[in-house]
């Protein structure tokens, strides 16, 4: 569970398209469009099983979770310093500054290819979709189609988990109080 909450981001899959309506929610058109491209393709430029690091940084998940991790970064983001560290990473040498967080994607390989094979297994977006139809009113008529990507990377961002009250619940676990010590020690290295 802490892979999830170090990479707080991790969007979704490979075009599974499966609309729901929830039970007596018969206006409730919400379809999930999973996207795995992004997960899988840099598993397998890790793997060694691709080549094309641009084919990998040009993936939409990719492209949202690098740009979103280049901001929290407060650094500028552009494709080719996004292809040059995934170079970087297939090639196994030392990442400039890591802000795209790909150390930990290599690091905790094994326990994402197993959360990956999860997802796609536990039919996950049905279950999103059930946990939030409730939350809208029966009679509101609601059509809606949402990419969802999941990706093997982020930038790890202390202050937002260090300062944040949504996170005041987890304070007094360990596991926690663990994670926030490695995300420190990471932020005071990149700084």
């Amino acid at each position: 569970m802490s892979f999830l909450v170090r990479h707080a981001v991790i969007l979704l899959l490979l075009s599974f398209v499966i609309p729901i309506s929830a039970a007596g929610q018969d206006q409730f058109n919400v379809t999930l469009r999973l996207d795995f491209s992004s997960v899988d393709a840099l598993i397998e430029l890790s793997e060694g099983r691709i080549a094309n690091v641009d084919r990998v940084a040009e993936l939409k998940g990719n492209q949202i979770a690098a740009a979103t991790s280049a901001l929290l970064a407060r650094e500028r983001y552009s494709t080719k310093d996004f292809a040059r560290e995934l170079d970087r990473f297939r090639n196994g040498s030392s990442l400039a500054n890591d802000i795209f967080g790909l150390s930990s994607s290599s690091v905790y390989l094994k326990q994402i290819k197993t959360l990956v094979q999860e997802s796609k297994r536990r039919n996950l977006d049905r279950r999103v979709l059930s946990t939030i139809a409730p939350f809208f009113p029966q009679k509101a008529k609601i059509n809606a189609f949402i990419p969802v990507y999941f990706v093997a990377l982020g930038n790890e961002n202390y202050p937002l988990f260090a300062d944040s009250n949504r996170f005041d619940n987890l304070r007094c676990d360990l596991r926690f109080v663990d994670l926030l010590n490695d995300l420190k020690y990471k932020w005071e290295e990149r700084s």
